[in-house]
């Protein structure tokens, strides 16, 4: 089973999940960044991350010399939710440790993620909610 052929949880307003699959992939592009995830941290090797509604593409830049770059999908995961914002956190030491990402989501969650080069996919770090009563 193909990873966009996953069910995508959604919470109703009384606080339920349903189940739905999704019949057609996400076209447009809500977000992307340049970050440094992969291992190991070279001094002009990137990647763009695109989000696409609750999918996630992280692409490697390849530069031939002073010429444009190419792009090659290394990894490609569904998320539990749609994406609103796309934030790249840096290590305080530059090329000391790969880049992390936060991830807002719609209902008011933030994630913060890191690329995981053993099991090749995104590990979360942490994640904080947002709800009216903290505020």
């Amino acid at each position: 089973m193909a990873e966009r052929d996953l069910p995508v949880p959604l919470q109703s307003k009384d606080g339920s999940y349903v189940a739905c699959w999704p019949m057609l992939s996400p076209t447009s592009v809500a977000c992307s960044a340049s970050a440094r995830l992969l291992q190991p941290i070279v001094a002009h090797s990137s990647e763009l991350v695109v989000i696409r509604g609750c999918y996630i593409e992280i692409y490697a830049i390849t530069k031939h010399g002073e010429r444009a770059g190419k792009l090659s999908l290394v990894h490609e995961e569904a998320l539990h939710g749609h994406v609103v914002s796309l934030a790249v956190i840096a290590p305080s030491a530059p090329g000391s440790a790969p880049d992390m990402l936060a991830l807002s989501f719609r209902d008011a969650k933030v994630s913060v993620v890191r690329y995981d080069e053993s099991r090749r996919r995104l590990a979360l770090v942490s994640m904080h909610c947002f709800e009216k009563e903290a505020l």
